[in-house]
């Protein structure tokens, strides 16, 4: 029985930050390039984050295969720096003329099926038993 709130915990800390779906890595590049330009802030690429030049760190992941960007903060100044980045990624993404890559749409949507699924027929054996 406690497997599943186990399993929300995990989830909930690894998905913490913002996930950006259906990007090449070659498009996430672009758009944080973008970003950070029309910010006006200098960045360092790092391997697995990003420093900028205010003393902000965000952890940063893109699987191409899986077309995802993931951004979490990693510091009080990246905090801060969220919403304008994000809002700044927004409008990069609406305006941009890149292909959408729906292999992460059909995956998490596997997963979630299986999931729910598997969960479904646990709760039924649970209230069958009883």
């Amino acid at each position: 029985m406690l497997l599943y709130p186990g399993l929300l915990l995990i989830f909930w800390i690894v998905t913490k930050g913002y996930i950006v779906f259906g990007v090449s890595e070659e498009a996430a590049q672009d758009a944080l390039k973008a970003a950070f330009g029309k910010l006006g802030v200098g960045y360092e690429q790092q391997v697995g984050s990003l420093k900028l030049d205010d003393g902000a760190i965000f952890q940063a992941s893109v699987q191409g295969w899986v077309g995802t960007m993931q951004l979490k903060p990693k510091n009080r100044q990246a905090k801060e720096r969220l919403p304008a980045l994000i809002a700044a990624l927004s409008e990069h993404f609406s305006a941009a003329r890149t292909g959408i890559r729906y292999l992460p749409y059909w995956i998490y949507a596997l997963t979630g099926g299986v999931m729910l699924f598997f969960s479904l027929l646990l709760l039924w054996r649970v209230l069958a038993l009883h």
